[in-house]
Protein backbone atom coordinates (compact mmCIF):
# COMPACT_ATOMS: atom_id res chain seq x y z
CA UNK A 1 0.00 0.00 0.00
CA UNK A 2 1.38 3.70 -1.08
CA UNK A 3 2.33 5.84 1.76
CA UNK A 4 0.13 9.02 2.65
CA UNK A 5 1.10 11.83 1.23
CA UNK A 6 3.92 14.05 2.98
CA UNK A 7 4.20 17.52 3.09
CA UNK A 8 6.57 18.88 0.23
CA UNK A 9 8.49 21.12 2.85
CA UNK A 10 7.84 22.61 6.40
CA UNK A 11 4.79 24.27 6.29
CA UNK A 12 3.99 27.51 6.85
CA UNK A 13 0.23 28.12 8.10
CA UNK A 14 0.91 31.91 8.66
CA UNK A 15 1.89 34.17 6.06
CA UNK A 16 5.30 34.20 4.50
CA UNK A 17 7.09 36.94 3.34
CA UNK A 18 7.64 37.11 -0.20
CA UNK A 19 9.90 39.60 -1.92
CA UNK A 20 8.40 43.09 -3.13
CA UNK A 21 10.26 42.40 -6.47
CA UNK A 22 8.36 39.86 -6.77
CA UNK A 23 5.28 41.26 -5.45
CA UNK A 24 5.04 44.00 -7.74
CA UNK A 25 5.62 41.88 -10.97
CA UNK A 26 2.78 39.32 -9.74
CA UNK A 27 0.40 42.52 -9.05
CA UNK A 28 1.24 44.35 -12.40
CA UNK A 29 0.05 40.42 -14.23
CA UNK A 30 -3.50 41.26 -12.38
CA UNK A 31 -3.92 44.43 -13.21
CA UNK A 32 -3.41 42.98 -17.03
CA UNK A 33 -5.76 40.43 -16.78
CA UNK A 34 -8.18 42.64 -15.40
CA UNK A 35 -7.58 45.03 -18.44
CA UNK A 36 -7.29 42.26 -20.91
CA UNK A 37 -9.89 39.68 -19.43
CA UNK A 38 -12.85 39.03 -21.55
CA UNK A 39 -16.23 39.53 -19.25
CA UNK A 40 -18.56 40.15 -21.68
CA UNK A 41 -21.46 37.26 -20.47
CA UNK A 42 -22.52 36.74 -23.88
CA UNK A 43 -18.66 35.75 -25.21
CA UNK A 44 -18.06 31.93 -25.46
CA UNK A 45 -14.68 32.29 -23.73
CA UNK A 46 -15.87 35.10 -21.04
CA UNK A 47 -12.96 35.30 -18.49
CA UNK A 48 -9.97 33.75 -20.10
CA UNK A 49 -7.43 35.62 -23.07
CA UNK A 50 -7.45 34.83 -26.38
CA UNK A 51 -3.71 34.01 -27.61
CA UNK A 52 -1.81 36.16 -30.15
CA UNK A 53 -3.29 33.74 -33.45
CA UNK A 54 -6.87 34.34 -31.61
CA UNK A 55 -7.03 30.60 -30.04
CA UNK A 56 -7.87 30.20 -26.08
CA UNK A 57 -6.08 27.29 -24.45
CA UNK A 58 -7.42 26.18 -21.40
CA UNK A 59 -4.27 25.79 -19.66
CA UNK A 60 -4.18 29.27 -20.35
CA UNK A 61 -7.11 29.63 -18.43
CA UNK A 62 -6.00 27.37 -15.17
CA UNK A 63 -2.42 29.66 -15.01
CA UNK A 64 -4.71 32.98 -15.17
CA UNK A 65 -6.14 31.43 -12.03
CA UNK A 66 -3.34 30.87 -10.17
CA UNK A 67 -2.05 34.40 -10.52
CA UNK A 68 -5.55 35.57 -9.23
CA UNK A 69 -6.15 33.20 -6.39
CA UNK A 70 -2.39 33.49 -5.23
CA UNK A 71 -2.53 37.47 -5.32
CA UNK A 72 -6.21 37.12 -3.17
CA UNK A 73 -3.98 34.71 -0.63
CA UNK A 74 -1.08 36.85 -0.60
CA UNK A 75 -1.34 39.64 2.11
CA UNK A 76 1.37 41.72 0.37
CA UNK A 77 -0.46 41.88 -2.62
CA UNK A 78 -2.48 44.92 -3.05
CA UNK A 79 -5.29 42.36 -4.49
CA UNK A 80 -5.42 40.24 -1.04
CA UNK A 81 -8.97 39.27 -0.27
CA UNK A 82 -10.18 41.77 -2.80
CA UNK A 83 -13.39 40.40 -3.79
CA UNK A 84 -13.16 41.25 -7.53
CA UNK A 85 -9.95 39.48 -7.81
CA UNK A 86 -12.00 36.22 -6.56
CA UNK A 87 -14.79 36.96 -8.98
CA UNK A 88 -12.55 36.88 -12.04
CA UNK A 89 -11.41 33.90 -10.78
CA UNK A 90 -14.54 32.52 -10.71
CA UNK A 91 -15.13 33.60 -14.05
CA UNK A 92 -12.14 32.11 -16.14
CA UNK A 93 -12.77 28.86 -13.85
CA UNK A 94 -16.49 28.63 -15.05
CA UNK A 95 -15.24 28.52 -18.73
CA UNK A 96 -12.33 26.25 -18.18
CA UNK A 97 -14.70 23.49 -16.68
CA UNK A 98 -17.62 24.14 -18.63
CA UNK A 99 -15.32 23.69 -21.74
CA UNK A 100 -13.58 20.48 -20.24
CA UNK A 101 -14.47 17.18 -22.07
CA UNK A 102 -16.96 14.86 -20.52
CA UNK A 103 -13.79 12.66 -20.06
CA UNK A 104 -12.51 15.44 -17.70
CA UNK A 105 -9.99 16.85 -20.17
CA UNK A 106 -9.11 20.51 -21.35
CA UNK A 107 -7.45 21.35 -24.82
CA UNK A 108 -4.41 22.83 -26.59
CA UNK A 109 -5.71 24.15 -29.73
CA UNK A 110 -3.09 23.68 -32.11
CA UNK A 111 -2.43 20.01 -31.47
CA UNK A 112 -4.23 18.01 -28.59
CA UNK A 113 -8.04 17.75 -28.30
CA UNK A 114 -9.68 16.06 -25.18
CA UNK A 115 -5.88 15.92 -24.11
CA UNK A 116 -5.18 13.90 -20.70
CA UNK A 117 -1.34 15.59 -20.97
CA UNK A 118 -2.92 18.58 -21.56
CA UNK A 119 -4.80 18.34 -18.44
CA UNK A 120 -2.00 16.97 -16.38
CA UNK A 121 0.29 20.18 -17.09
CA UNK A 122 -2.39 22.42 -15.93
CA UNK A 123 -3.35 20.63 -13.14
CA UNK A 124 0.13 20.95 -11.97
CA UNK A 125 -0.77 24.65 -11.73
CA UNK A 126 -4.23 24.08 -10.33
CA UNK A 127 -2.71 21.73 -7.01
CA UNK A 128 -0.47 24.52 -6.14
CA UNK A 129 -3.62 26.98 -6.06
CA UNK A 130 -5.93 24.10 -4.25
CA UNK A 131 -2.38 23.10 -1.95
CA UNK A 132 -2.08 27.18 -1.14
CA UNK A 133 -5.27 27.44 0.03
CA UNK A 134 -5.62 24.46 2.37
CA UNK A 135 -2.20 25.76 3.72
CA UNK A 136 -3.14 29.25 4.11
CA UNK A 137 -6.92 28.70 5.28
CA UNK A 138 -8.83 30.02 1.73
CA UNK A 139 -11.53 27.82 1.25
CA UNK A 140 -13.30 30.29 -1.22
CA UNK A 141 -10.25 29.82 -3.43
CA UNK A 142 -10.65 26.37 -3.29
CA UNK A 143 -13.92 25.90 -3.72
CA UNK A 144 -13.16 27.70 -7.26
CA UNK A 145 -10.61 24.77 -8.07
CA UNK A 146 -13.05 22.07 -6.40
CA UNK A 147 -15.30 21.84 -10.13
CA UNK A 148 -11.66 21.28 -11.91
CA UNK A 149 -10.45 19.04 -9.75
CA UNK A 150 -13.01 16.45 -9.80
CA UNK A 151 -13.81 16.63 -13.52
CA UNK A 152 -9.56 16.25 -13.97
CA UNK A 153 -9.46 13.35 -11.70
CA UNK A 154 -11.40 11.38 -14.12
CA UNK A 155 -8.85 12.55 -17.14
CA UNK A 156 -6.10 11.55 -14.72
CA UNK A 157 -7.01 8.24 -13.47
CA UNK A 158 -8.30 7.01 -16.89
CA UNK A 159 -6.14 9.20 -19.58
CA UNK A 160 -3.84 7.89 -21.77
CA UNK A 161 -0.12 9.59 -23.24
CA UNK A 162 1.17 9.92 -26.72
CA UNK A 163 5.16 11.39 -26.05
CA UNK A 164 7.45 9.59 -23.67
CA UNK A 165 7.37 12.57 -21.12
CA UNK A 166 3.87 12.55 -20.30
CA UNK A 167 4.16 9.76 -18.33
CA UNK A 168 5.76 11.64 -15.73
CA UNK A 169 3.88 14.63 -16.33
CA UNK A 170 1.02 12.00 -15.42
CA UNK A 171 1.94 10.98 -12.30
CA UNK A 172 3.48 14.67 -11.06
CA UNK A 173 -0.49 15.54 -11.51
CA UNK A 174 -1.66 12.52 -9.40
CA UNK A 175 0.15 13.19 -6.72
CA UNK A 176 -0.87 16.89 -6.55
CA UNK A 177 -4.42 15.99 -6.81
CA UNK A 178 -3.75 13.57 -4.31
CA UNK A 179 -2.01 15.94 -1.77
CA UNK A 180 -5.31 17.61 -1.96
CA UNK A 181 -7.71 15.43 -2.57
CA UNK A 182 -7.02 12.31 -1.47
CA UNK A 183 -7.85 8.77 -3.20
CA UNK A 184 -5.95 5.54 -3.69
CA UNK A 185 -7.00 5.23 -6.79
CA UNK A 186 -4.90 8.27 -8.07
CA UNK A 187 -1.50 6.64 -6.27
CA UNK A 188 -3.03 3.50 -7.86
CA UNK A 189 -2.54 5.17 -11.59
CA UNK A 190 0.75 6.79 -10.67
CA UNK A 191 1.87 3.50 -9.85
CA UNK A 192 0.83 1.65 -13.09
CA UNK A 193 2.91 4.69 -14.63
CA UNK A 194 6.16 4.16 -12.70
CA UNK A 195 6.24 0.49 -13.35
CA UNK A 196 7.35 0.80 -16.72
CA UNK A 197 10.82 2.16 -15.50
CA UNK A 198 12.13 5.39 -15.62
CA UNK A 199 13.30 6.32 -19.22
CA UNK A 200 16.78 7.72 -18.58
CA UNK A 201 20.36 7.01 -19.65
CA UNK A 202 23.64 6.25 -18.43
CA UNK A 203 23.73 10.09 -19.74
CA UNK A 204 21.55 11.01 -17.16
CA UNK A 205 18.97 11.63 -19.82
CA UNK A 206 15.52 10.81 -20.89
CA UNK A 207 14.38 9.53 -24.26
CA UNK A 208 13.37 12.79 -26.11
CA UNK A 209 16.88 14.40 -25.39
CA UNK A 210 15.47 17.30 -24.96
CA UNK A 211 17.74 19.64 -22.94
CA UNK A 212 15.68 22.61 -23.29
CA UNK A 213 11.94 21.76 -22.83
CA UNK A 214 11.20 17.94 -22.13
CA UNK A 215 14.41 17.67 -19.63
CA UNK A 216 12.58 19.78 -17.23
CA UNK A 217 9.13 18.55 -17.52
CA UNK A 218 10.39 15.29 -16.60
CA UNK A 219 12.67 16.34 -13.85
CA UNK A 220 9.13 18.40 -12.54
CA UNK A 221 7.14 15.76 -12.91
CA UNK A 222 9.06 12.95 -10.84
CA UNK A 223 9.84 15.53 -8.44
CA UNK A 224 6.10 16.20 -7.78
CA UNK A 225 6.14 12.56 -7.26
CA UNK A 226 8.57 11.84 -5.42
CA UNK A 227 7.69 15.12 -2.85
CA UNK A 228 3.42 15.11 -2.82
CA UNK A 229 3.50 10.71 -3.19
CA UNK A 230 6.51 9.88 -0.67
CA UNK A 231 8.31 8.34 -3.22
CA UNK A 232 11.92 9.51 -2.22
CA UNK A 233 13.69 7.06 -4.67
CA UNK A 234 12.56 9.07 -7.58
CA UNK A 235 15.00 12.20 -6.50
CA UNK A 236 17.74 9.95 -7.53
CA UNK A 237 16.55 10.42 -11.12
CA UNK A 238 16.33 13.88 -10.89
CA UNK A 239 19.66 14.22 -9.40
CA UNK A 240 21.47 12.67 -11.63
CA UNK A 241 19.81 14.42 -14.51
CA UNK A 242 20.64 17.82 -13.03
CA UNK A 243 24.36 16.73 -12.47
CA UNK A 244 24.84 16.31 -15.94
CA UNK A 245 23.18 19.09 -17.19
CA UNK A 246 25.94 20.86 -15.26
CA UNK A 247 28.00 19.84 -18.10
CA UNK A 248 25.49 20.60 -20.82
CA UNK A 249 25.27 24.67 -20.72
CA UNK A 250 27.30 27.68 -21.23
CA UNK A 251 28.95 30.36 -19.30
CA UNK A 252 25.75 32.50 -19.66
CA UNK A 253 23.47 29.22 -18.39
CA UNK A 254 21.94 28.40 -22.08
CA UNK A 255 22.13 24.74 -22.66
CA UNK A 256 22.87 22.63 -25.85
CA UNK A 257 19.85 22.38 -27.86
CA UNK A 258 21.70 21.13 -31.05
CA UNK A 259 20.88 17.27 -30.30
CA UNK A 260 17.23 17.50 -28.99
CA UNK A 261 14.96 14.94 -30.30
CA UNK A 262 11.98 17.37 -30.49
CA UNK A 263 10.92 21.00 -31.42
CA UNK A 264 13.45 22.60 -29.27
CA UNK A 265 16.32 22.09 -30.89
CA UNK A 266 18.47 24.93 -31.98
CA UNK A 267 16.23 26.53 -30.03
CA UNK A 268 17.13 28.94 -27.61
CA UNK A 269 16.37 28.43 -23.97
CA UNK A 270 18.50 28.62 -20.25
CA UNK A 271 18.72 27.02 -17.08
CA UNK A 272 15.45 28.86 -15.69
CA UNK A 273 13.11 25.20 -16.42
CA UNK A 274 14.97 23.66 -14.24
CA UNK A 275 14.63 26.10 -11.28
CA UNK A 276 12.12 24.57 -9.46
CA UNK A 277 13.82 20.93 -8.64
CA UNK A 278 17.16 22.96 -8.55
CA UNK A 279 15.89 24.79 -5.95
CA UNK A 280 13.96 22.35 -3.69
CA UNK A 281 16.96 19.93 -3.93
CA UNK A 282 19.21 22.72 -3.04
CA UNK A 283 17.54 22.56 0.26
CA UNK A 284 16.66 18.92 0.32
CA UNK A 285 20.02 18.18 -0.10
CA UNK A 286 22.23 21.10 1.20
CA UNK A 287 23.61 20.88 -2.35
CA UNK A 288 25.77 24.34 -2.50
CA UNK A 289 25.46 23.69 -6.49
CA UNK A 290 22.41 22.97 -7.04
CA UNK A 291 21.84 26.60 -5.27
CA UNK A 292 24.23 28.16 -6.88
CA UNK A 293 22.29 27.76 -10.08
CA UNK A 294 19.01 28.05 -8.41
CA UNK A 295 20.10 31.57 -7.71
CA UNK A 296 21.19 32.29 -10.41
CA UNK A 297 17.89 31.65 -12.44
CA UNK A 298 15.35 32.72 -9.86
CA UNK A 299 14.73 36.04 -10.77
CA UNK A 300 14.01 34.88 -14.22
CA UNK A 301 11.43 30.93 -12.95
CA UNK A 302 10.10 32.25 -9.78
CA UNK A 303 6.10 32.35 -9.21
CA UNK A 304 4.47 34.06 -6.08
CA UNK A 305 2.07 30.52 -6.04
CA UNK A 306 5.59 28.17 -6.13
CA UNK A 307 7.25 30.31 -2.99
CA UNK A 308 3.85 30.16 -1.30
CA UNK A 309 3.71 26.34 -1.56
CA UNK A 310 7.14 26.09 -1.17
CA UNK A 311 8.14 29.12 1.51
CA UNK A 312 11.48 27.45 2.58
CA UNK A 313 12.46 28.58 -1.38
CA UNK A 314 12.06 31.98 -1.12
CA UNK A 315 15.55 32.29 1.00
CA UNK A 316 17.33 29.02 1.14
CA UNK A 317 20.41 28.92 3.41
CA UNK A 318 22.62 26.66 1.59
CA UNK A 319 26.24 27.71 0.73
CA UNK A 320 26.83 28.11 -2.56
CA UNK A 321 29.87 26.46 -4.72
CA UNK A 322 31.38 26.55 -7.67
CA UNK A 323 30.15 25.15 -10.51
CA UNK A 324 32.01 23.21 -12.61
CA UNK A 325 33.27 25.57 -15.98
CA UNK A 326 37.00 23.97 -17.20
CA UNK A 327 36.14 20.28 -18.29
CA UNK A 328 36.35 18.11 -21.31
CA UNK A 329 33.49 15.76 -20.94
CA UNK A 330 31.96 13.26 -22.98
CA UNK A 331 28.18 12.07 -22.92
CA UNK A 332 28.67 8.77 -24.81
CA UNK A 333 25.20 7.77 -25.23
CA UNK A 334 23.70 11.29 -26.11
CA UNK A 335 26.70 11.43 -28.41
CA UNK A 336 27.98 14.66 -27.45
CA UNK A 337 31.46 16.11 -26.03
CA UNK A 338 31.60 19.24 -24.43
CA UNK A 339 34.59 21.64 -23.46
CA UNK A 340 34.24 24.25 -21.11
CA UNK A 341 37.00 26.73 -20.91
CA UNK A 342 35.17 29.37 -18.66
CA UNK A 343 33.16 31.97 -21.04
CA UNK A 344 34.69 29.48 -23.96
CA UNK A 345 32.56 26.66 -24.55
CA UNK A 346 32.58 24.04 -27.77
CA UNK A 347 30.28 21.09 -28.58
CA UNK A 348 30.99 18.02 -30.82
CA UNK A 349 28.45 16.15 -32.16
CA UNK A 350 28.42 12.21 -33.08
CA UNK A 351 25.44 11.41 -35.55
CA UNK A 352 24.60 14.60 -36.37
CA UNK A 353 24.88 16.76 -39.56
CA UNK A 354 26.02 20.05 -37.14
CA UNK A 355 29.21 18.43 -35.90
CA UNK A 356 30.72 21.27 -33.84
CA UNK A 357 29.33 24.13 -32.21
CA UNK A 358 31.87 26.99 -30.28
CA UNK A 359 31.34 30.05 -28.50
CA UNK A 360 32.97 32.91 -26.78
CA UNK A 361 30.81 35.48 -24.93
CA UNK A 362 28.37 36.77 -27.07
CA UNK A 363 29.85 35.47 -30.31
CA UNK A 364 28.29 32.24 -31.36
CA UNK A 365 28.88 29.71 -34.06
CA UNK A 366 25.46 27.93 -33.86
CA UNK A 367 26.71 24.68 -36.14
CA UNK A 368 29.45 23.72 -38.50
CA UNK A 369 28.70 21.42 -41.25
CA UNK A 370 30.10 19.82 -44.29
CA UNK A 371 28.36 18.14 -47.63
CA UNK A 372 29.92 16.86 -50.57
CA UNK A 373 27.81 16.52 -54.13
CA UNK A 374 28.56 13.12 -54.12
CA UNK A 375 24.91 11.55 -55.74
CA UNK A 376 23.30 13.13 -53.49
CA UNK A 377 24.26 11.20 -50.56
CA UNK A 378 27.28 13.30 -48.73
CA UNK A 379 25.80 15.63 -45.99
CA UNK A 380 28.32 14.96 -43.59
CA UNK A 381 27.44 12.56 -40.29
CA UNK A 382 29.81 10.67 -38.26
CA UNK A 383 28.28 7.46 -36.79
CA UNK A 384 31.13 8.26 -34.01
CA UNK A 385 33.34 10.69 -32.09
CA UNK A 386 36.95 9.22 -31.67
CA UNK A 387 39.40 10.36 -29.15
CA UNK A 388 42.70 10.52 -30.48
CA UNK A 389 46.43 12.37 -29.45
CA UNK A 390 46.08 14.74 -32.41
CA UNK A 391 41.94 15.23 -31.31
CA UNK A 392 38.76 14.59 -31.70
CA UNK A 393 37.55 12.18 -35.49
CA UNK A 394 35.09 12.26 -37.14
CA UNK A 395 34.56 9.87 -40.21
CA UNK A 396 31.93 9.14 -42.92
CA UNK A 397 32.66 6.08 -45.68
CA UNK A 398 30.59 6.37 -48.55
CA UNK A 399 29.96 4.56 -51.83
CA UNK A 400 28.03 5.34 -55.14
CA UNK A 401 27.33 2.45 -57.39
CA UNK A 402 25.35 2.09 -60.59
CA UNK A 403 23.44 -1.00 -61.53
CA UNK A 404 23.29 -3.60 -64.10
CA UNK A 405 20.12 -5.46 -65.86
CA UNK A 406 18.86 -8.60 -63.81
CA UNK A 407 20.46 -11.58 -66.21
CA UNK A 408 18.57 -13.45 -66.89
CA UNK A 409 16.35 -10.71 -66.98
CA UNK A 410 13.55 -9.93 -64.72
CA UNK A 411 10.02 -8.46 -64.66
CA UNK A 412 10.40 -4.75 -62.82
CA UNK A 413 7.83 -2.80 -62.23
CA UNK A 414 6.68 0.78 -59.87
CA UNK A 415 6.16 -1.53 -57.01
CA UNK A 416 8.96 -3.45 -56.73
CA UNK A 417 12.00 -1.50 -58.71
CA UNK A 418 13.09 -0.14 -55.04
CA UNK A 419 12.88 -3.29 -53.27
CA UNK A 420 15.01 -5.21 -55.67
CA UNK A 421 17.59 -2.44 -56.51
CA UNK A 422 19.90 -4.06 -53.83
CA UNK A 423 19.94 -7.40 -56.05
CA UNK A 424 21.43 -6.69 -59.03
CA UNK A 425 25.15 -6.37 -59.85
CA UNK A 426 26.79 -3.12 -59.41
CA UNK A 427 29.19 -1.13 -61.26
CA UNK A 428 31.53 2.09 -61.56
CA UNK A 429 31.39 1.92 -58.09
CA UNK A 430 32.49 5.06 -56.62
CA UNK A 431 34.36 5.76 -53.54
CA UNK A 432 34.02 8.76 -50.94
CA UNK A 433 35.84 9.31 -47.68
CA UNK A 434 34.93 12.44 -45.47
CA UNK A 435 36.86 13.21 -42.44
CA UNK A 436 36.60 15.78 -39.33
CA UNK A 437 39.55 16.31 -36.89
CA UNK A 438 38.86 18.92 -34.28
CA UNK A 439 41.90 19.56 -31.87
CA UNK A 440 41.54 22.48 -29.61
CA UNK A 441 44.47 25.11 -28.74
CA UNK A 442 45.55 27.70 -26.44
CA UNK A 443 43.67 30.12 -28.75
CA UNK A 444 41.65 28.03 -31.08
CA UNK A 445 39.65 25.63 -32.44
CA UNK A 446 41.20 23.86 -35.64
CA UNK A 447 39.01 21.91 -37.65
CA UNK A 448 40.95 19.43 -40.50
CA UNK A 449 38.72 18.79 -43.52
CA UNK A 450 39.74 15.80 -45.53
CA UNK A 451 37.72 14.69 -48.90
CA UNK A 452 39.00 11.93 -50.55
CA UNK A 453 38.60 9.33 -52.74
CA UNK A 454 36.52 9.94 -55.84
CA UNK A 455 38.16 13.34 -57.74
CA UNK A 456 36.60 16.61 -58.55
CA UNK A 457 33.92 16.22 -56.15
CA UNK A 458 32.45 19.50 -54.57
CA UNK A 459 32.78 19.72 -51.00
CA UNK A 460 31.47 22.69 -49.10
CA UNK A 461 31.60 23.20 -45.21
CA UNK A 462 29.07 25.56 -43.30
CA UNK A 463 29.95 27.46 -40.64
CA UNK A 464 26.83 29.28 -39.38
CA UNK A 465 26.68 32.21 -36.95
CA UNK A 466 23.58 33.58 -34.61
CA UNK A 467 22.00 36.18 -35.87
CA UNK A 468 22.39 39.44 -34.84
CA UNK A 469 26.64 40.21 -34.94
CA UNK A 470 28.74 41.31 -37.86
CA UNK A 471 30.80 39.43 -40.37
CA UNK A 472 33.46 40.57 -42.45
CA UNK A 473 36.15 39.87 -45.25
CA UNK A 474 33.54 37.81 -47.32
CA UNK A 475 31.93 37.51 -50.34
CA UNK A 476 27.93 38.17 -49.82
CA UNK A 477 26.72 35.41 -52.58
CA UNK A 478 23.48 36.19 -51.47
CA UNK A 479 20.95 36.71 -48.24
CA UNK A 480 22.80 34.88 -45.46
CA UNK A 481 25.11 33.19 -47.89
CA UNK A 482 28.90 34.27 -47.15
CA UNK A 483 31.80 32.59 -49.13
CA UNK A 484 35.12 32.85 -47.93
CA UNK A 485 37.89 33.54 -50.89
CA UNK A 486 41.42 33.87 -49.35
CA UNK A 487 42.62 35.05 -46.12
CA UNK A 488 40.41 34.84 -42.78
CA UNK A 489 36.85 36.23 -41.94
CA UNK A 490 35.80 38.48 -38.27
CA UNK A 491 32.50 37.50 -36.70
CA UNK A 492 32.09 40.33 -34.05
CA UNK A 493 29.08 40.10 -31.61
CA UNK A 494 29.63 42.99 -28.80
CA UNK A 495 32.86 42.85 -27.02
CA UNK A 496 33.56 38.78 -28.59
CA UNK A 497 35.55 38.73 -31.49
CA UNK A 498 36.07 35.24 -33.63
CA UNK A 499 38.16 34.51 -36.70
CA UNK A 500 37.67 31.92 -39.25
CA UNK A 501 40.04 31.02 -42.00
CA UNK A 502 41.91 30.55 -44.73
CA UNK A 503 39.26 30.49 -46.75
CA UNK A 504 39.38 28.92 -50.26
CA UNK A 505 36.70 28.91 -52.94
CA UNK A 506 36.98 26.99 -56.00
CA UNK A 507 33.50 26.68 -56.86
CA UNK A 508 30.40 28.52 -55.46
CA UNK A 509 28.07 25.07 -55.63
CA UNK A 510 26.47 26.14 -52.19
CA UNK A 511 23.28 24.49 -51.61
CA UNK A 512 24.46 20.80 -52.78
CA UNK A 513 22.24 18.34 -53.87
CA UNK A 514 21.08 15.54 -50.93
CA UNK A 515 22.36 17.94 -48.39
CA UNK A 516 20.18 19.86 -45.98
CA UNK A 517 18.71 23.21 -46.28
CA UNK A 518 21.30 25.86 -45.09
CA UNK A 519 21.19 26.63 -40.91
CA UNK A 520 19.01 29.58 -40.40
CA UNK A 521 20.77 32.62 -40.45
CA UNK A 522 23.80 34.59 -41.38
CA UNK A 523 26.84 31.11 -43.24
CA UNK A 524 30.00 31.16 -43.92
CA UNK A 525 30.80 28.75 -46.43
CA UNK A 526 34.31 27.75 -47.65
CA UNK A 527 34.69 25.12 -50.35
CA UNK A 528 36.69 23.13 -52.19
CA UNK A 529 36.91 19.80 -54.30
CA UNK A 530 38.26 16.77 -53.80
CA UNK A 531 41.01 14.85 -52.87
CA UNK A 532 40.72 18.03 -49.78
CA UNK A 533 42.84 18.37 -46.91
CA UNK A 534 42.47 21.93 -44.93
CA UNK A 535 42.28 23.69 -41.86
CA UNK A 536 40.15 25.57 -41.01
CA UNK A 537 41.08 27.64 -37.96
CA UNK A 538 38.71 29.60 -35.42
CA UNK A 539 40.50 31.73 -33.29
CA UNK A 540 39.29 34.66 -30.88
CA UNK A 541 40.83 37.93 -30.13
Amino acid sequence: MAAAALPALKAAVAPVQIPEELIKIHDDAVATYFEKQITDPNHRWRGMLPSTDGLFYGGTGIGMAEVLGSAYMCPQSKYYKDKQTLERMKLVMETVVREMTPDGNIWLPITNFNSPPDTSFAMFTAGTTASNAQKYGFPEVFEVMRPFLVNAKRGLIHGGVHTPNHRWMMCGALAALHQVMPDPALVRRAEQWLAEGIDQDADGQYTERSFGMYNTVCDRGLLNTAIKMNKPELFAVVRKNLDAMMYLMHADYEVVTEISHRQDAFMRYTMAGYWVPLAYLAVHDNNGKYATLANAMKKTAWSLGTLMEFPELIDPKVAEQPLPVDYERTFPVVGVTRIRRQERSASIFKDNSVFFAFRKGEAVINGVRLASAFFGKGQFKSEEVKKTADGYLLEQKLEGPYFQPFTPARRITVDNYDSTRKERKQSEVSKFTQSILITETPTSFRIRVRALGTKDVPVALEINFRAGGKLAGTTSVKTDYNLLESGTAEYRKGNDVLKIGPGTAPHRYLEIRGAEHKLEGPSLFITGMSPMDQVVEISWA
